[in-house]
C-alpha cells in the first residue's frame, strides 16, 4: 500500500538535505493521479512556507531538533494550516508513524508538539527584528531577504517576496503553426486576459501539449522575446536555449529565417531537440556546445542572451530553488553572465540586437551587469530596459534590456 505522505517526507528531505531538484522527483511519481495531487500539494506548500511553519511551533521547541523530526513537524502544520479536509488527529497519528521510521525517539515530541500547535491560529513573527520577520513570514533565507529589502526597499521587498506565496497561473502561448487562439479557447481549458492565455491544472492533462498546440510560458518569459524587430529573413542565435520555450518563440516570429540554439548539456539540448518536433518547428539547428568556447563564421542579425542567473524572480515556481542557492553563488554567476554577455556580443552585425534577460531581480545580475557591459563596449547602445516585479504583473520576475550594436 502507497503512503503517499512517506513519499513527500522522501522528496522533501531529498531536496533539503541532497540539494535534489523537486520537480524531477514528482515527475517520476508511479502513483495514482488522486496520490500524485496530494503529494505534489504538501510537497510544493510545505517548501514554499517552510519557515513559517516551522515557526508555528518553535514556542513548543526548547532544543533544536534533527532535520528529519523538523520535516515531520512542517508537514504536519503544512496539512493542519494549508490543506483542507484532514482531520487534526489523522495528521497527528501519520506524522508519529512516519516518526518510528525516519526520525526514532522523536516519536513523544512530534505527537506533543502538533497536539499543541493545532490549538492555535497562524500567527506571523513580530520582533524588532523586520529582516527576520519578513525572511520568516515569508519563509525566505535572511540573505535573499536582506538583499531584496537593500535594493528596493522594504515595502517593495515585501510584496515581492509575499508574491512568491501564492499560486502561479498556467500561463500558455498558442502553437500558430498548429492551432489559431479560436481552436485553443474553444477545446480546451483555456481562456484569454488581456493580451495572454492562462489555462487551468486540467489542460496539464488535455493533448494540447502532446500535440503541440500549445506551450507553457510565463507572460514575461513571452515579453522578453517581443522586444525583437524580426521583420523578413534573419538569423537569430539563442546562446542559452534550453529547455527552449523562447527558442520556439523566436522560431515562429522568423519562420523565413534561422535560429541557432545552443545549450551546454546534451541532456537539455535533448529538451530543445524534443520541443521543436512536438511544435513541428523545422528553422531551428541545435549546438550542444559551452558557448564560450564557440565561435560562429557568420555573424547573426539578433542575439538573444538569456543567461544562468540565481533565479529570485521565479521562487514562487521553484521554492526549493532558495535552499539550493547560497550567497556565494551569485558572484560565480555574475562572472559567468559577463563572460557569456562579452562573448556572443562579437557575433551580431552591425545594426543587430541583443536582447539579456535573466529571470532574477538581483540588480548586480540585471541592471549594473548591463551598465558595466555598455562603459566596455562603446559600439553598443542601450534601446530598451526594464525590471518586472512579479507582483505587479501577477508573473514571474524577470529583467530584460534590449542593446543595438552601433559599429
Amino acid at each position: 500500500m502507497i503512503n503517499s505522505r512517506f513519499i513527500a517526507y522522501k522528496i522533501l528531505e531529498a531536496t533539503l538535505l541532497k540539494n535534489q531538484y523537486t520537480n524531477l522527483a514528482l515527475k517520476n511519481l508511479q502513483t495514482n493521479p488522486q496520490d500524485t495531487r496530494f503529494i505534489t500539494k504538501l510537497v510544493y506548500t510545505s517548501l514554499q512556507n517552510y519557515e513559517s511553519l516551522l515557526f508555528q511551533s518553535s514556542e513548543y521547541l526548547t532544543k533544536p531538533v534533527s532535520k528529519q523530526a523538523e520535516i515531520l513537524l512542517v508537514m504536519g502544520n503544512c496539512q493542519h494550516y494549508k490543506m483542507d479536509s484532514i482531520q487534526d488527529y489523522a495528521i497527528v497519528n501519520e506524522m508519529v508513524n512516519l516518526a518510528k521510521r525516519v526520525a526514532p525517539g522523536y516519536q513523544g515530541l512530534i505527537n506533543a508538539v502538533l497536539k499543541k500547535t493545532f490549538t492555535k491560529p497562524y500567527r506571523l513573527s513580530q520582533t524588532e527584528n523586520e529582516i527576520m520577520n519578513l525572511s520568516i513570514n515569508t519563509s525566505t533565507p535572511q540573505w535573499i531577504a536582506s538583499l531584496l529589502v537593500s535594493q528596493y526597499g522594504q515595502e517593495i521587498a515585501e510584496k515581492i517576496l509575499a508574491h512568491n506565496q501564492t499560486e502561479a497561473p498556467l500561463y500558455v502561448r498558442v502553437n500558430p503553426l498548429k492551432a489559431t487562439e479560436t481552436e485553443i479557447i474553444e477545446n480546451y481549458p483555456v481562456i484569454k486576459v488581456g493580451d495572454y492565455f492562462v489555462g487551468q491544472q486540467s489542460l496539464l492533462k488535455s493533448d494540447a501539449l502532446s500535440l503541440g498546440l500549445a506551450v507553457i510560458q510565463d507572460k514575461t518569459s513571452q515579453k522578453i522575446c517581443t522586444l525583437f524587430d524580426l521583420t523578413g529573413s534573419k538569423r537569430v542565435l539563442d546562446a542559452c536555449s534550453a529547455p527552449g520555450t523562447k527558442t520556439s518563440q523566436l522560431a515562429t516570429m522568423v519562420s523565413q529565417g534561422e535560429i541557432v540554439a545552443v545549450e551546454l548539456h546534451e541532456h537539455r539540448s535533448k529538451l530543445v531537440i524534443d520541443l521543436m518536433k512536438r511544435l513541428s518547428i523545422n528553422n531551428v539547428t541545435t549546438i550542444t556546445s559551452d558557448i564560450l568556447e564557440i565561435t560562429f563564421d557568420q555573424q547573426f542579425d539578433a542575439i538573444l542572451c538569456d543567461v544562468p542567473c540565481s533565479g529570485l524572480g521565479v521562487l514562487r515556481r521553484k521554492p526549493d530553488l532558495k535552499y539550493r542557492l547560497s550567497q556565494n553563488d551569485l558572484d560565480t554567476l555574475q562572472d559567468l553572465q559577463k563572460k557569456i554577455l562579452n562573448h556572443v556580443s562579437l557575433f551580431l552585425k552591425v545594426n543587430g540586437q541583443l536582447v539579456y534577460s535573466t529571470c532574477t531581480l538581483n540588480r548586480k545580475e540585471n541592471e549594473k551587469q548591463i551598465a558595466s557591459f555598455l562603459k566596455e563596449n562603446q559600439n553598443y547602445r542601450l534601446i530598451h530596459e526594464e525590471t518586472v516585479l512579479g507582483y505587479r504583473e501577477n508573473s514571474d520576475g524577470f529583467y530584460m534590456a534590449k542593446l543595438i550594436k552601433v559599429a
